[in-house]
């Protein structure tokens, strides 16, 4: 009887024995080493080894300059007829409009380009169309001449080119009296730049 009480407080003991060991490391932080990583080594702790713990949002883009290639004859005489020629740009391509739209974030569109007359004098413009539609007053370039222009565009909601991302560019000109004949005049050298802004 006695040996029996014996063993079952040796039996009591090992348990408390084995318990009180198990507890701590019931207890313990378990990190996961990353893939690559085969012993712990303290300088491989660094935030950016964790993407889930860092939280990184890509940088928006609010700032491009579109370079068209090309030139565009355009056309407005009693002899040769009309020609509005036009490029179009895609904005999508390069902001991700929707999310400036949410920041609230408006836009200045500013194309420049090379007027070229070849023959009579004419009056020419620029117009926007798509994405926004504005319209330059007529330039008045003489006989041969040539001009570097610019048309802009302020104050063009992000939002009004994510549902409408692409912009077009187009020109016309229009002969200074009855008896203008050839009117045309060749564009080129033509970049739009689009800033986006708060």
């Amino acid at each position: 009887m006695k040996n029996l009480y014996h063993s079952h407080m040796l039996r009591c003991a090992a348990v408390c024995i084995l318990a009180a060991m198990l507890l701590p490391l019931s207890s313990c932080i378990y990190i996961t080493l990353p893939e690559g990583y085969e012993s712990f080594d303290e300088d491989f702790l660094h935030i950016d080894d964790f993407p889930s713990i860092q939280q990184t949002e890509k940088p928006l883009v609010k700032e491009y300059v579109f370079n068209v290639s090309g030139t565009y004859v355009v056309r407005d005489g009693y002899i040769s007829g009309t020609t509005t020629p036009s490029v179009q740009i895609n904005l999508a391509d390069v902001f991700d409009l929707q999310a400036l739209s949410n920041k609230g974030y408006v836009c200045r569109i500013k194309v420049n380009y090379n007027c070229q007359v070849n023959g009579d004098h004419l009056n020419v413009r620029c117009s926007f169309g798509g994405a926004t539609g504005s319209s330059a007053d007529y330039v008045y370039i003489d006989h041969n001449g040539q001009a570097s222009l610019e048309h802009i565009a302020y104050n063009v909601s992000a939002s009004s080119c994510a549902s409408n991302p692409v912009l077009y560019v187009k020109w016309d000109c229009k002969g200074v009296t009855f008896m203008d004949g050839l009117n045309e005049c060749e564009i080129s050298n033509v970049t739009v730049t689009v800033e986006f802004s708060k």
